[in-house]
C-alpha cells in the first residue's frame, strides 16, 4: 500500500516486446533467453515497454532478468562472470533510465524467475523439476538474487513464477540467509497456480501458507522484508479464488500480491469486462499489489491505476 491504496505494478513484458521486435524483423519469441536477447542486441525495445507502462500509470516498473539467470546465460552463451553482471546490471539501468524519462518515481522491481525457465521445457508452469537437489535450486537463485539486492538502483526483489513447492521452500531459506550476512531489500513470493487451490505441482495453499506462517513466525526479518504474497502467470479465472484461499491462512497478515495472465481470445467479446471485475474483486480483498503477467498490456495497467484512483472500498 502507498497512501493507503494499492500499488500499481506493470504488465507482462512478453507481447509487448515482440510485438516491437517484429517491426525490425527482430525475433525474441522462441529465444531460450527471452526478453533476455533483446537486453542484449536491442535494450532499447525493452526501455520503450517500460516507458509504455509507465505512461499508463505503474507504481513498479520490473526488470528484464526473469529469463537471464546466470546457468541460462552460461547455458546459451560465452558470457563470462563480469559480463553476465554487466547485462545485469543493463537490465536495471533500462528500467532507471525509463522511470528518469517519465520522471517517476516508480519502483524498480528485480525479477527473478524460476529454475523451471532454465529447463525451458513449460516447467515453470507444472513445476515438473525431476530429481533436484535443494542445493542445486539454492546455487541457482544465488547469483541473481545477491546482485539485485546489492544494487542500489533497485528497490524490491521479486522471486516470481514460482511453480514448485521445494523451490518456494529453498528461496525463503535463501533470502533467510542473505538477511543474516547483510541487509535485504524487501522481497515479494508470487506463485503459480494450476487452479484455484493448488500450486503448479499440486501443493495445496494451505500446505503453502502453513510452511510459511511457521517460518514467519521464527523469523522476525523475514516478517519485515516479506512485504507480499500472491500469484501471477495464473489463469484470470483462478486469481481471485487463489487470493481469498490465501488469505485463509494468512495469519500474519502479509500483503498480497496479484498478476495474472490475460489472453485475448478472438471468441470472447467479453474479456475486458472480465478483467475489469476481477481487479474489482483484488480490490475488494484487500490486494496490496495488482499488475498483469502474460498477455497484459498497457491497457490492463491503465485499468488498474483508474480503479486503484477511484477506488472507495
Amino acid at each position: 500500500m502507498y497512501g493507503g491504496k494499492p500499488l500499481v505494478l506493470d504488465g507482462g513484458l512478453g507481447i509487448q516486446l515482440e510485438t516491437l521486435a517484429e517491426k525490425r524483423n527482430f525475433a525474441v519469441k522462441n529465444d531460450p533467453l527471452w526478453s533476455g536477447r533483446a537486453l542484449i542486441e536491442a535494450p532499447d525495445l525493452i526501455e520503450d515497454v517500460h516507458k509504455s507502462f509507465l505512461e499508463a500509470g505503474c507504481d513498479i516498473v520490473t526488470t528484464s532478468t526473469y529469463q537471464i539467470s546466470r546457468a541460462s546465460l552460461k547455458k546459451y552463451t560465452d558470457f563470462t562472470d563480469a559480463q553476465i553482471e554487466e547485462l545485469w546490471a543493463k537490465s536495471v539501468d533500462v528500467c532507471w533510465q525509463a522511470c528518469k524519462f517519465h520522471e517517476s518515481k516508480a519502483r524498480v522491481c528485480g525479477a527473478i524467475g524460476p529454475y523451471g525457465g532454465f529447463l525451458a521445457n513449460y516447467a515453470e508452469y507444472t513445476g515438473e523439476y525431476g530429481l533436484i537437489t535443494n542445493h542445486k535450486l539454492e546455487q541457482y537463485h544465488l547469483p541473481l538474487a545477491t546482485f539485485l539486492n546489492n544494487n542500489p538502483k533497485v528497490d524490491i526483489l521479486a522471486f516470481e513464477t514460482i511453480p514448485n513447492y521445494k523451490e518456494l521452500k529453498v528461496i525463503v531459506n535463501l533470502v533467510c540467509k542473505m538477511s543474516a550476512t547483510g541487509p535485504l531489500k524487501p522481497f515479494y513470493l508470487s506463485m503459480n497456480f494450476r487452479n484455484s487451490s493448488q500450486m503448479s505441482d499440486g501443493t495445496p495453499i494451505e500446505k503453502i501458507m502453513g510452511y510459511l506462517n511457521g517460518k514467519l513466525n521464527k523469523n522476525r526479518t523475514l516478517r519485515k522484508r516479506l512485504i507480499a504474497i500472491g500469484c501471477n502467470c495464473t489463469e484470470l479465472k483462478d486469481a481471485t479464488h487463489v487470493l481469498k484461499n490465501i488469505e485463509t491462512y494468512n495469519y500474519h497478515n502479509i500483503p498480497t500480491i496479484v498478476y495474472p495472465n490475460v489472453f485475448a481470445d478472438h471468441n470472447d467479446t467479453k474479456i475486458d469486462q472480465k478483467w475489469s471485475q476481477s481487479v474489482d474483486e483484488w480490490l475488494k480483498i484487500g490486494a496490496s499489489i495488482i499488475g498483469g503477467c502474460c498477455g497484459t498490456g498497457p491497457k490492463q495497467i491503465a485499468q488498474i491505476r483508474f480503479k486503484v484512483d477511484h477506488m472507495i472500498y
